[in-house]
């Protein structure tokens, strides 16, 4: 089992703490570069599909076309049976 040092040491984390009481304790946020990985990923991740967004946006301004939408549609043509009857049908219980 993994133990935090901030558990081990007693300590909550700074989510736990109210704005207002941060402040009073002097306890500041992590600059960016220092947050954990996860949370990295996680705006890396969001930056990405704005960026998609945006291009998407465009696309279909300046076109007429949706480029999203047909790629989703092209990616449920190539699902086979098998794929289907694995997961469908295994919750509903016919396989």
């Amino acid at each position: 089992m993994k133990y935090s040092t901030r558990k081990l040491l007693g300590l909550k984390s700074m989510r736990s703490y109210k704005p207002l009481v941060r402040k009073v304790l002097g306890i500041k946020p992590l600059p960016k570069i220092l947050r954990p990985k996860r949370i990295r990923k996680r705006i890396a991740f969001r930056l990405l599909l704005e960026g998609s967004d945006k291009v998407n946006i465009r696309i279909q301004d300046m076109f007429g076309l949706n480029p999203k939408r047909k790629i989703l549609e092209k990616k449920q043509d190539f699902v086979t049976m098998r794929e289907l009857d694995n997961t469908i049908g295994k919750s509903l219980g016919i396989k």
